[in-house]
């Protein structure tokens, strides 16, 4: 019998589709449970279902709810709903008593241009995120060299500060709040204009040609997500990719024999090793995170794993292998020739190659999401450009997004002999 203990620690772990049917187990018994419709209403939220995730989130504060983060949650999602009005006094309610909802009412007047409003609310704060949180104020009142010396005394009080912007950004654009993700990027890179995440960031939401994800941009999204990211790939996303490559790959090279070289390119937390392994005599792994990669090593099923940025990694292997698997991968690049180049440098004449891609209409798109997608054909050019023949390409749904499928191909390709 799942309880409100239960629920919050699915939440913690990230894993939101078992959240959601604990927490609604939990209501079907006790449905004015306060804590539990707040869980529930913060379930909805991170799912992007803004409008009902304020109706419940309203519903846990009239139950009695105290924990801020319900606070908290009721107020971006009633902002991403188009009531402004009710988010800011739900924060205004309890700004005395809880100084991060403080922080939060402060952005959320920014972001509509009370300025005045926002600094006379933060005119006391003197810790990093406070002044951090002012920075933003005073770049919309015009003041920007006082800015620049507000922001330049937060990351003096705690470096970690330059790492804020984008999680901010994200959590604005994921609930609905583009324009506001957009004005926040736009400060962000005012203050920080070399930041890997933000650069990145800033090409997906202008549509901007570039040849891959910067890699800065990608190290520390996986160095942040790495304690949750199985959960949250394979429970609430239904990623099943790396099954799916492991399908292709015995349709090409029939049942497992523990006979093969393999090299897992993004190897991220090990899921992809973990279900070729025992077609594998060796089975090595590269990945750009170190906190991916200590996790994969406790899958006990790498010979080596290695860190470092794919295309400057690869060549430093010195070795070749019988197939080259990435799952998830190429999401990250939009001009595939040079990873196709890579690969097929490190692979025998006869090699395999495995990759998934998200699908698209050109050659490298850059989504709204940071994602790149490319159209099946594309992707076949850069293969036959490399030396490869395409021996299938497989439909699939690569994950869920909010609650949509993503729609992607799952190919294996083999090397001229």
């Amino acid at each position: 019998m799942a309880d409100v203990a239960d629920v919050r620690a699915k939440l913690a772990q990230g894993r939101l589709k078992d959240a959601m049917a604990a927490v609604l187990e939990v209501l079907r018994t006790s449905p004015e449970d306060a804590d539990a419709l707040g869980l529930f209403g913060r379930a909805l939220l991170e799912s992007g279902q803004a409008v009902a995730a304020a109706a419940a989130l309203e519903r846990a504060i009239r139950a009695g709810a105290t924990e801020s983060s319900t606070r908290h949650a009721a107020a971006l999602a009633l902002e991403a709903a188009g009531d402004r009005d009710g988010a800011e006094q739900i924060l205004r309610d309890s700004a005395a008593a809880d100084p991060d909802g403080a922080l939060l009412l402060a952005a959320m007047l920014t972001r509509s241009g009370r300025t005045d409003d926002a600094l006379a609310l933060l005119r006391d704060r003197r810790d990093a995120t406070g002044l951090l949180y002012r920075a933003h104020a005073l770049l919309v009142a015009g003041w920007d060299a006082h800015a620049r010396t507000t922001y330049a005394s937060a990351v003096a009080l705690d470096p970690a500060v330059r790492r804020y912007h984008a999680p901010i950004v994200n959590e604005l654009g994921f609930v609905g709040l583009e324009s506001a993700a957009r004005a926040t990027l736009a400060r962000g890179l005012l203050l920080e204009p070399d930041e890997g995440e933000l650069l990145h960031l800033h090409a997906a939401y202008e549509g901007l040609t570039v040849e891959g994800a910067n890699e800065r941009y990608v190290e520390a999204v996986f160095d942040r997500f790495a304690a949750s990211f199985e959960t949250r790939l394979r429970d609430d996303l239904e990623y099943r990719v790396p099954e799916e490559l492991d399908r292709l790959l015995e349709s090409a090279r029939g049942a497992p024999d523990g006979s093969l070289e393999i090299l897992d390119v993004g190897c991220g937390t090990g899921l992809l090793g973990g279900v070729v392994a025992p077609r594998a005599g060796r089975l090595d792994g590269v990945d750009i995170s170190g906190e991916m990669l200590a996790r994969a090593e406790r899958r006990h099923c790498y010979d080596r794993l290695v860190k470092g940025e794919i295309l400057a990694t690869l060549p430093l292997l010195r070795h070749h292998y019988d197939v080259v698997l990435a799952a998830d991968v190429l999401i990250y690049f939009g001009a595939l020739d040079p990873f196709f180049a890579r690969c097929r440098d490190v692979l025998r004449p006869g090699g395999l190659l495995g990759f998934s891609i998200e699908r698209g209409s050109g050659a490298g798109d850059l989504q709204p999401n940071g994602r790149f997608a490319h159209s099946l054909q594309t992707t076949s050019t850069a293969l036959a450009g490399a030396g490869f023949r395409v021996c299938e390409a497989r439909d699939t749904v690569v994950r869920l997004e909010l609650s949509e499928p993503v729609a992607g191909h799952n190919v294996i390709a083999e090397l001229a002999a």
